[in-house]
C-alpha cells in the first residue's frame, strides 16, 4: 500500500538506534509548534487576553482624542489627566465593584472641587490684603498651567495659605484612607486633584482664573471617568454576577476534588504501611556512609503526612481560597441590577449550602493529623524492639494496632466509597440544574422518541443519574443505607475488643498484664478508635445530609420557575440603605484596596460592632446633653492620637517636603515648569500604614519607571 506524502515518514528512518520490534506499538506525537508552547508557558487565556485590551483601550482612548485640535485647545496641559483618570477607575473590575467606586470617586472629585475653589478664594483674598498696589494687568507666563495663562507675581501670603491647604487636605484624605480601606481610590483621586490645584492656585490674581482653571481640572478627571464608563460597560462587559457564578462553579468542582482526595486517602489507611517510618528516618536507616548519633544527641524526626494526606490538604486549602472569594464577590453581586435568575437572597442562600458542605470536608482533615499523631505517639514510625520512645512496645504489637486499623479502614471502603460517589453525583446535579454548567448531549433515549426499545429501558433499569428528575430521593435513599451500614463497622470494633453486639457483652479487661496500668490504657486506646471511627462517619454523613440540601435547593428553583426565564433582577430600598451605610462603615483591611497586591497595609481585622467600643471605667454613660457634648470633646483626643492620624500627618508632611518648593519664590517657577507636582502625588499616593510594605511599593514603582523610561525612548527614537 503506498505511504501518503504528508505521513510522516517514521517507516524509513534509517536510525539504527530505534528498536524496529517495538517501533509499530510506539505513538509518535507531535511536538508542540513554538508558538504554542509559548503560549502554555505563559499561564494566559482567552479571558485574560480580553481584559488586557480592555484595560489598555481607555488610556488609548483618550491618548486618541487629544490628537483632536479641539480636543488639545480645551484641556490645554491638562489633557494628560483625562488618560491617567481612565487608568485609575480600573475598567477591568467587574460592574458592581466598578460602579461603586466611580460614585466615590465623582463625590470625592466633587468635594476636590470645592475645596480647591476655596482654598483659591483664600489665596486671592491673602493677595488682595498683601499687595497694596496689585499690578496693572496680570502677566503671561510659561510657568503657568497652560500656554498663554494669565499669572500674577509670587506672593508669599497667598503661597502660605495654599501650602496651608494643601496640609490640611492631605492630612484628612489619608486619615480617612486609613480608616477606611475602601476609599483607596477615591483618596488617590482626591490627592491627585489637591496636588495640581494648590501648586498653581499662588499663581491666580482674581477667582475668574481660578475658576476657569478649576473648572478645566475637574472636566479633565470627568472626561476620563466617561471614557472608563463607556469601556466598562461596553467592551468586554463583565458582571459581578458573572463573577460569582464562575467561583461558584469552581467552588462546586473544588468541592468534588476534595472528595475524591478524602476518598483516596481513605483508602490509603486500608495498608497497614501506611502508618510506616518517615522518609527521613527511611533515609537515615538506609545510609550507611555516615556516623551514627549518638543516643542523647539524636533528634526526633518531624511527623510527616501521607502523600494522600498532602493531597487532601491542599484540596482543602483550594477549596478555602474559593470560598474567600466568593464571599467576598457576594455583597457585590446582591446589589447588581442584573438580568438573570437567581436573585440577591437566593444567591445568598446558595452561598451557605455550599459553606454547609464545605464544613465535613474540612474536618476531615483533622482526621489526617489525628492519624499522624497516632502513628508517632504509639511508635508506628519506628521499628525494632530497641525504641527509645517507647520501649515498652515491641514490633509485634505496633503491627497488630496497625492491623486492626487496616481492618476496620478495609471496612468502611465501600460505604464510603458508595457515598463519596454519589456526593459527587449530587454536587453535578447540582451544577446542572442551577445551569452553571452546560448540559452534554445523553446517548441514552428519551421516552419521547419512538425508537426506544423495552430492552434499552430493563438495561437501564432505575438507575437516575445527575440531572434527573428524582436524583434527591435517589441520594436521600443512598445516605439513609449508610447510615444503617455503620452497624458492620461497629461489630468489628467490638469483635476485636471482646465485645457482642446482639448480646450487649461487657469486654473483660481483666487479661494478662504487663504493666499495672495496661487495661486501662487499652481501654483508653479502645475508646479513642471507636470515637474516631464514629467521627469519620458523621463527617461523611454530615456531608452527605449538606450535599442533600443543596440538591433539594437546586430541584426547588427549578420546580418554582425560577431557572426557566430570566427577569429583571433590582435590589430592594432595604438593600440599597444597607449597601450606604456599609459603603462607608469600618471593614477588614485587605489587599483588594491597596494598588497592587503586594502592598498591602497591614491587616486590621474587624470582629464586628460588639467589639468596636470598649466600657471605659472611669465614665460612666452619657444622660444628657452636656454629657454627651463631652463625649464628643474626648472622641476628639482620640482621634487625633490614633495610628490613623499619625498615617495622615506623616503622608502630609513628606508630600511637603516636596510641595514647599512650589510655595517659595526663588523655585515656584521651575517647580511649575518642571512638572515636580508628580513627585508629590507619586509620595501621597505611595505612602503606606506600615514603613515595610511602602518601601517595596516604592521600590516596584522604581522598577516600573526604568522600565516606563526604556520603552518611551525606544518610541521617541
Amino acid at each position: 500500500m503506498a505511504v501518503p506524502e504528508h505521513a510522516p515518514q517514521r517507516q524509513t528512518d534509517p536510525n539504527p538506534n530505534v528498536d524496529s520490534s517495538k517501533e509499530g506499538h510506539q505513538v509518535v506525537e507531535k511536538a508542540p509548534s513554538v508558538p504554542l508552547r509559548i503560549w502554555q508557558k505563559s499561564g494566559l487565556n482567552l479571558g485574560m487576553l480580553a481584559m488586557m485590551f480592555k484595560g489598555a483601550l481607555a488610556p488609548t482612548i483618550a491618548l486618541a482624542l487629544y490628537q483632536s485640535t479641539g480636543f488639545a485647545d480645551t484641556y490645554a496641559t491638562l489633557g494628560y489627566l483625562v488618560a491617567i483618570m481612565s487608568i485609575l477607575s480600573f475598567v477591568i473590575i467587574p460592574r458592581a465593584k466598578f460602579v461603586q467606586m466611580m460614585l466615590f470617586n465623582i463625590i470625592g472629585i466633587c468635594i476636590g472641587f470645592c475645596i480647591a475653589l476655596l482654598s483659591i478664594y483664600c489665596s486671592v483674598q491673602a493677595r488682595a490684603h498683601t499687595s497694596p498696589q496689585p499690578s496693572t494687568g496680570p502677566k503671561s507666563s510659561s510657568g503657568g498651567p497652560s500656554p498663554g495663562a494669565a499669572v500674577a507675581p509670587y506672593n508669599s501670603s497667598a503661597s502660605a495659605v495654599c501650602a496651608i491647604w494643601l496640609f490640611f487636605n492631605l492630612y484628612v484624605s489619608n486619615t480617612l484612607r486609613a480608616s477606611r480601606p475602601q476609599l483607596q481610590f477615591p483618596v488617590i483621586m482626591y490627592s491627585i486633584f489637591t496636588n495640581v490645584a494648590s501648586t498653581y492656585a499662588p499663581q491666580f490674581a482674581t477667582m475668574t482664573q481660578g475658576i476657569a482653571f478649576a473648572r478645566r481640572l475637574i472636566e479633565a478627571f470627568l472626561t476620563g471617568f466617561a471614557i472608563a464608563i463607556g469601556v466598562s460597560f461596553l467592551v468586554f462587559p463583565l458582571t459581578s454576577r458573572t463573577v460569582v457564578f464562575k467561583t461558584m462553579t469552581a467552588y462546586i468542582g473544588a468541592l468534588r476534588g476534595a472528595l475524591k482526595a478524602q476518598s483516596s486517602y481513605l483508602e490509603s489507611l486500608e495498608d497497614a504501611s501506611a502508618f510506616g517510618i518517615t522518609p527521613q528516618r527511611d533515609e537515615e536507616i538506609q545510609d550507611t556512609n555516615k556516623k551514627p548519633r549518638k543516643p542523647h544527641k539524636q533528634k526526633k524526626s518531624p511527623l510527616q503526612l501521607s502523600p494522600e494526606a498532602q493531597t487532601l490538604k491542599a484540596a482543602v486549602a483550594n477549596l478555602g481560597e474559593l470560598h474567600g472569594k466568593v464571599t467576598t464577590d457576594m455583597p457585590f453581586a446582591k446589589r447588581e441590577v442584573a438580568f438573570g435568575n437567581l436573585d440577591a437572597s437566593e444567591i445568598s442562600e446558595l452561598v451557605k449550602l455550599l459553606r454547609q458542605v464545605m464544613l465535613p470536608i474540612i474536618g476531615m482533615t483533622s482526621v489526617a493529623d489525628i492519624f499522624d499523631r497516632v502513628a508517632g505517639r504509639r511508635g508506628w514510625r519506628t521499628h525494632g524492639d530497641n525504641d527509645p520512645d517507647h520501649p515498652e512496645r515491641s514490633d509485634i504489637v505496633k503491627d497488630k494496632e496497625k492491623e486492626q486499623w487496616s481492618e476496620i479502614m478495609r471496612t468502611l471502603h465501600q460505604p464510603f466509597e458508595v457515598l463519596t460517589e454519589v456526593m459527587d453525583q449530587g454536587l453535578h446535579h447540582a451544577l446542572l440544574t442551577l445551569e452553571l454548567e452546560k448540559r452534554r448531549a445523553r446517548q441514552q433515549k428519551t421516552s419521547s422518541d419512538t425508537n426506544g426499545s423495552s430492552a434499552d429501558l430493563e438495561a437501564n433499569g432505575e438507575a437516575v443519574k445527575p440531572g434527573d428528575e428524582g436524583f434527591a430521593d435517589f441520594l436521600c435513599k443512598k445516605i439513609d443505607q449508610f447510615y444503617e451500614q455503620r452497624k458492620a463497622t461497629l461489630d468489628i470494633w467490638c469483635r476485636q475488643n471482646g465485645m457482642n453486639m446482639q448480646t450487649e457483652k461487657t469486654p473483660d479487661l481483666k487479661q494478662p498484664q504487663t504493666g499495672p496500668d495496661t487495661a486501662f490504657t487499652d481501654h483508653q486506646t479502645n475508646q479513642r478508635r471507636l470515637y474516631l471511627i464514629l467521627y469519620m462517619e458523621f463527617l461523611l454523613w454530615s456531608t452527605g445530609r449538606a450535599v442533600l440540601d443543596l440538591v433539594k435547593f437546586a430541584d426547588s428553583k427549578l420546580e418554582q420557575g425560577t431557572l426557566s426565564k430570566k427577569r429583571l433582577i433590582v435590589p430592594g430600598m432595604k438593600r440599597v440603605k444597607k449597601w450606604i451605610s456599609a459603603a462607608l462603615d469600618v471593614e477588614d483591611s485587605s489587599a483588594d484596596h491597596a494598588p497592587d497586591t503586594n502592598e498591602s497595609a497591614g491587616m486590621n481585622i474587624v470582629i464586628g460592632d460588639a467589639y468596636q467600643k470598649s466600657k471605659d471605667p472611669e465614665h460612666l454613660p452619657p444622660t444628657n446633653a452636656w454629657q454627651r457634648f463631652g463625649n464628643g470633646v474626648r472622641t476628639m483626643s482620640q482621634i487625633l492620637g490614633s495610628q490613623q492620624s499619625a498615617f495622615g500627618f506623616r503622608v502630609a508632611c513628606a508630600t511637603l517636603s516636596i510641595g514647599i518648593v512650589a510655595f517659595l519664590e526663588d523655585t515656584q517657577i521651575f517647580f511649575i515648569q518642571q512638572r515636580l507636582v508628580w513627585a508629590m502625588i507619586m509620595v501621597s499616593i505611595g505612602m503606606t500604614v506600615t514603613a515595610g510594605a511602602g518601601v517595596f511599593g516604592f521600590i516596584g514603582r522604581i522598577a516600573g519607571t526604568g522600565k516606563t523610561i526604556q520603552s518611551a525612548s525606544g518610541n521617541i527614537d
